[in-house]
């Protein structure tokens, strides 16, 4: 458990008594008072709020103590090094600070050293008053590089995933939109500058983060003058916003005039609901907050520091600790990019291989090895890239089984053999990865390829699924079903591995982007199975329809569906999708159109359509040749052998042969001509004269 974790759970661990059952409707608050609330009352109310009150929003208002533990100063810590600064440069050698910071000395008219942080607008402007960029650039120094602290975690979960969603902070950072974007899937609007302030609305559909003083990187508002008044376009949204949301003030201590004087300007009631003061454990609240949270009909709460508020908070709502979160999104942002780079087509630039090859050398690790293997035109020296790359990377199975694959494409077997029992001994040692079943899967396909009734096989596909299931890997366990679909392993077998799959995949809700593009493939992988081995074609199409929802221009699911919508005789909307997958797979040569152009083509026949153009595409595609996968046509051509003539049902049942199998091409290509000179013989005869 984390130290901000344990914390929380200390501080929820604690017997809050009558004080720490005090709910919201049960408070005594008379008017013209303000309340103390404990902790425990405070998170009470937020979760009863949270829970039974739909209707009811949160706005958090933060101030500089909420960066503090993300390694931004505070505004008193501020202040002390600008006086620090000022009095090396301007008083007597070995003057003492706290001597010389005085009223007269700033030329701060009722400056107190001891309360010197309510004076920050004052004290930055006498220090930067000869150099403003030189402000700027001191205040982007000290919030570049920062991480946000565990409590904008939760913070952020709770702005992704509650109506709580309202930000309004006097800060500068960056820290709530950064932790958005690395523990969420949804980004804010932040709305950093007045002139921005349009486009806010009380009720938005996204987080919304306001700094009223401006961002970083736009003007921040530090001086007197901007803090003296807050600029009227944030006036008007502020109060809006307010007579919507409930304020929670969370490391705000009330220094400047601009928000304080909104706050105090607004009649009771404009402000819903009762406002909560979270001001830090045995530190003094000043009157002018008493007084502002009296005027409301607030709350006050002696609360702990940033990080441990908000995990207690998160805590009320079922909000808890995201390392593993963190965790996963990094490996699969790491995942992302080496996928993509390795995918980069390199067809149209022949130098972008070697590019990369060089710019990745210098970093080292597996994938640097693969680049430079990829960049690689001779297989030999291929084979003797990844040889160098085993032994600079020794421990590294994925490069192991990359290398184990290269060799079974080169027909080496016996030594793909070794490979694969290399890359599964290094596997089975690294217990802290999850990628490891990619590499179980690769070696038990290869297996399966090779000797699918051996022992020594089957032992090495129970492994591989026990790791799988341990692991909750559901797209290894999908491919790994189709491949041994592919391979002709037994149904059951591959039916157990996707159903499994389905149990371990995430709901489209709640899919990253690249596990919803992964979550697309699987489902049209698994409608296929329910299609084609199944014969379950109300729930193949569910699931293909679920896939389209996703990704709704992926030709391989709008091309399956169409087959399908074919072969339940739903012929003319199965042609609307067939002839979207066909203007999309123009120029390509894959399996898939051939599948499309042989759809296609007895759709026609059956309306004694012109089939020529589908005919010529597989002549094509057929001389191209292209990688065969597991499939069926035995459905669609089912369904269409009443409808079709003798000879068009011979022509397409071959062709569907060739598709499938690379030893019928030559006849389907003889068969193919034969079929395109008779139809150029009855076109001859057609327009002779009588």
């Amino acid at each position: 458990m984390t130290n901000t974790a344990a914390t929380a759970a200390a501080y929820s661990g604690r017997s809050g008594g009558a004080k720490g059952a005090l709910m919201a409707d049960e408070a005594k608050i008379s008017a013209g008072s303000d309340s103390e609330w404990s902790i425990d009352g405070f998170l009470r109310y937020f979760k009863f709020v949270h829970e039974k009150m739909a209707d009811h929003a949160f706005a958090w208002v933060l101030g500089a103590g909420a960066s503090k533990a993300s390694g931004i100063p505070t505004g008193g810590d501020l202040v002390q090094a600008w006086l620090e600064e000022l009095c090396e440069r301007h008083a007597p050698p070995n003057t003492k600070l706290e001597k010389w910071a005085t009223a007269e000395n700033l030329g701060i008219k009722g400056f107190n050293y001891l309360d010197a942080a309510s004076s920050y607008p004052r004290v930055y402007e006498r220090r930067f008053r000869d150099n403003p960029d030189e402000g700027y650039a001191y205040l982007e120094g000290k919030m570049c590089n920062t991480d946000p602290s565990p409590g904008y975690s939760y913070l952020a979960k709770i702005l992704e995933k509650t109506n709580h969603r309202v930000v309004i902070t006097t800060n500068f950072d960056n820290l709530v939109a950064d932790a958005l974007q690395i523990y969420c899937d949804t980004f804010p609007f932040v709305c950093g500058h007045e002139a921005l302030t349009g486009f806010i609305r009380a009720s938005m559909r996204r987080p919304l983060v306001c700094k009223i003083h401006r961002d970083l990187l736009l003007g921040p508002r530090s001086d007197s003058r901007g803090l003296k008044r807050l600029h009227e376009s944030w006036a008007g949204v502020l109060r809006s916003l307010l007579s919507h949301h409930t304020p929670i003030f969370i490391g705000y201590g009330g220094n400047d005039d601009s928000l304080m004087d909104l706050l105090e300007s607004l009649e009771p009631g404009e402000i819903r609901g009762q406002p909560v003061w979270c001001y830090y454990e045995g530190s003094v609240v000043k009157p002018r907050i008493r007084e502002l949270v009296s005027q409301h009909r607030g709350v006050l709460v002696a609360a702990p520091e940033f990080d441990v508020l908000l995990a207690l908070l998160g805590h009320q709502i079922g909000i808890e600790p995201l390392d593993s979160v963190l965790e996963e999104r990094t490996r699969q942002r790491i995942n992302r990019y080496q996928e993509r780079i390795l995918k980069l087509d390199t067809s149209k630039h022949p130098l972008l291989p070697a590019a990369l090859a060089a710019t990745f050398a210098n970093l080292g690790g597996w994938w640097a090895w693969e680049l430079k293997v990829r960049a690689e035109e001779l297989t030999e020296r291929k084979e003797l890239i990844y040889r160098q790359g085993m032994h600079q990377c020794p421990t590294s199975f994925e490069l192991a089984s990359n290398f184990a694959g290269f060799l079974e494409q080169s027909g080496k077997i016996p030594e793909a053999t070794e490979a694969f029992d290399r890359a599964l001994d290094i596997a089975r040692e690294r217990v802290d990865t999850d990628e490891r079943a990619l590499t179980f899967m690769a070696a038990t396909i290869f297996r399966v390829s090779r000797d699918p009734e051996s022992d020594e096989t089957s032992a090495l596909l129970n492994e591989t699924r026990q790791i799988i299931h341990k692991e909750r890997d559901w797209l290894a366990a999908a491919r790994l079903a189709w491949r041994l679909v592919d391979a002709g392993w037994s149904d059951q077998d591959a039916e157990e591995l996707l159903n499994k799959a389905l149990s371990y995949a995430p709901s489209p809700s709640t899919a990253t982007g690249a596990q919803l593009d992964a979550l697309a493939r699987f489902y049209n992988m698994f409608a296929a199975f329910r299609w084609i081995r199944r014969s379950d074609a109300k729930e193949a199409e569910l699931y293909f329809r679920r896939a389209l929802e996703i990704t709704p221009e992926e030709l391989t699911i709008i091309g399956n569906l169409g087959g399908l919508l074919l072969a339940t005789a739903r012929s003319a909307e199965a042609v609307r999708y067939l002839e979207r997958a066909w203007l999309g797979t123009q120029g390509a040569t894959r399996q898939l159109d051939a599948e499309v152009a042989i759809y296609l083509g007895l759709a026609r026949r059956a309306q004694r359509d012109d089939d020529s153009d589908m005919v010529e595409r597989l002549r094509s595609l057929f001389n191209a040749d292209f990688k065969r996968s597991a499939w069926s046509f035995e459905a669609v051509l089912g369904a269409h052998r009443e409808l079709l003539s003798e000879g068009d049902r011979a022509f397409y049942e071959l062709c569907a042969q060739a598709v499938l199998d690379k030893a019928k091409v030559p006849e389907a290509l003889n068969a193919i001509r034969r079929r395109t000179s008779e139809a150029s013989l009855a076109g001859q005869e057609s327009a002779a004269p009588n």
